[in-house]
């Protein structure tokens, strides 16, 4: 998920400053899945659908595998774990960016220019030809309504004695847009020759998915404690929304 816009200024503005540093800390451990076990994992599936031929090339190449400190500089190496990992490392020291003098405003400025450069590169490589779109939304639609529903059991086992804003919060963070980072780490994998990701389709989900979760979370802090208590039928409403759209196209 990457909440950093579409949960955390919802959250702040509709429920407090307080409930945004709590959102961002319950970010920590998506953070860490997708900087430590997406890669492992993604390499992992390549090899187990590898072909024999695949494989026999993989085992005389066994002898040239890098080794632990290799590919831990490699994952580290990377623009998008760097900035995870440091960003990690300054929160568990309690250092804001800010206090890094030159190279605080240096990431303030590049922090300021993301979000226009990423909508711009979103805006130019999105493609709505064919039924894609379809199948995109028929996905986020699937994706919603099985979180939404799983969210209204843990609001019911863990949070059925509290007030409205913890509630709100836990909602708007459910909501979360699909990641960009994740989006990245499968970009490696595809690049590398390894089969069975369409990251076209993958980054067109993405985009979408950013002004689908904005009009939902717009829609959860204008009604407050009455979406909160129908988040099962919202849920069980997108899951019959993405079982039509499919029946559609299909």
């Amino acid at each position: 998920m990457a909440p950093g816009l579409s949960v955390f200024s919802f959250t702040r503005e509709f429920v407090g400053p307080k409930y945004a540093g709590l959102a961002a800390l319950a970010d920590v451990p998506t953070k860490l899945y997708t900087l430590l076990l997406i890669p492992y994992y993604l390499r992992f599936r390549s090899e187990s659908l590898g072909n024999d031929s695949e494989k026999a090339t993989d085992a005389k190449a066994t002898k040239q595998k890098p080794s632990t400190v290799n590919r831990l500089k490699g994952i580290f190496g990377d623009p998008f774990n760097l900035a995870i990992s440091s960003g990690l490392v300054l929160a568990a020291l309690g250092r804001p960016v800010s206090t890094l003098g030159f190279a605080g405003k240096a990431v303030g400025s590049l922090a300021q220019a993301q979000t226009a450069i990423l909508f711009l590169v979103i805006g130019i490589k999105l493609k709505f030809g064919g039924d894609r779109p379809k199948l995109c939304l028929q996905l986020l639609l699937a994706r919603h309504g099985f979180c939404s529903l799983a969210m209204a059991a843990f609001l019911k086992i863990f949070l059925s004695g509290v007030g409205t804003a913890p509630r709100l919060a836990a909602v708007l963070s459910s909501h979360a847009a699909c990641s960009i980072i994740a989006f990245g780490q499968m970009s490696k994998v595809a690049a590398n020759g390894v089969k069975g990701y369409d990251t076209d389709l993958a980054f067109d989900i993405v985009a979408l998915s950013f002004p689908f979760t904005v009009m939902l979370n717009t829609v959860a802090c204008l009604a407050g404690a009455g979406y909160v208590e129908r988040l099962p039928l919202i849920g069980a409403s997108f899951l019959v929304l993405s079982a039509g759209i499919g029946k559609v196209t299909s």
